[in-house]
């Protein structure tokens, strides 16, 4: 629950359309789609969600990072698991039951953190997406925003620092080979 303007409390809960040819939705795969809400009772209460190309990751009540969908590349977060596809949340081994304050997927990876953990990604890493964050960017709490192959943070007033891919100049270089890179951005 969220207390919100005028004290009035909200409880949310996760409710997920659309898909679910890889378990994204957290159906069953034998229905390959969701034309209705569907509740993830297995959840409980979400306090955040986020959608990647197919799968998707939550916070629950107890701030914790849980993913479901395909996992392929380790998108899920699970470790040795392997690929597959997992209908069901289940929790981000390499977050070691630290609690998140943020949660934000890409196409074939993710990030949590907050207070109490640092920013921390996993899943591919072909573009960067988790090898390239520069060095200053270690210990970061604040919330990030993942794209398809790349990330990017506030660091400051009017600054932004992305990293990873920038084919189509995502991160705000003005190289668009497929090289991994890093800039900091002055808004």
């Amino acid at each position: 629950s969220k207390t919100v303007k005028g004290g009035k409390k909200m409880s949310f809960r996760a409710i997920v359309v659309v898909g679910n040819e890889r378990g994204q939705v957290g159906l069953d795969l034998s229905e390959s789609e969701a034309t209705t809400p569907v509740e993830l009772t297995a959840l409980g209460t979400a306090l955040a969600v986020s959608a990647g190309a197919y799968h998707t990751c939550a916070l629950d009540a107890g701030s914790r990072a849980q993913c479901w969908g395909q996992n392929d590349r380790d998108r899920l977060g699970r470790g040795g698991e392997g690929g597959g596809y997992f209908p069901e949340p289940a929790p981000v081994v390499s977050l070691g039951g630290f609690p998140a304050e943020f949660i934000s997927c890409g196409r074939t990876f993710s990030c949590a953190g907050g207070a109490e953990l640092p920013m921390t990604c996993w899943g591919q890493d072909d573009t960067g997406q988790q090898s390239e964050r520069p060095p200053e960017l270690a210990d970061f709490r604040g919330p990030v925003e993942v794209g398809g192959w790349h990330g990017c943070v506030a660091t400051g007033a009017r600054e932004v620092s992305c990293w990873g891919a920038n084919w189509v100049e995502q991160t705000g270089g003005s190289s668009t080979d497929y090289e991994p890179t890093h800039n900091v951005l002055s808004l």
